[in-house]
């Protein structure tokens, strides 16, 4: 899904950046005739099994203070983050992800 890969720091130690190229690479080399062909997550918002595999693998307060833009600087610096994200398009790509 193009929206996989978001703006995103070049020197985070995480790289965003595959999504968007693994998604080029595939429709270029011809392995898939679209996007939807391959990546068709449904839209996730307010989808309670997401809800439920995000709250099975993260701490409830943590969870709470990510969707509510509330986490602290020293948190979102220990996740890897110099600087807060654009907290609806991680929201978005995060839900996606797990979407599919």
């Amino acid at each position: 899904h193009p929206e996989l890969s978001i703006p995103w720091p070049v020197t985070h130690r995480f790289a965003m950046w595959k999504f968007d190229d693994l998604r080029r690479e595939l429709i270029d080399a011809g392995l898939v005739t679209s996007e939807t062909e391959l990546f068709a997550p449904r839209d996730e918002a307010n989808s309670s099994v997401l809800d439920a595999a995000i709250r099975r693998a993260h701490d409830a307060s943590y969870v709470e203070a990510i969707e509510g833009d509330s986490l602290e600087v020293s948190l979102w610096r220990r996740i890897g983050f110099v600087a807060r994200p654009d907290h609806a398009l991680l929201m978005r790509r995060t839900r996606l992800e797990i979407a599919g």
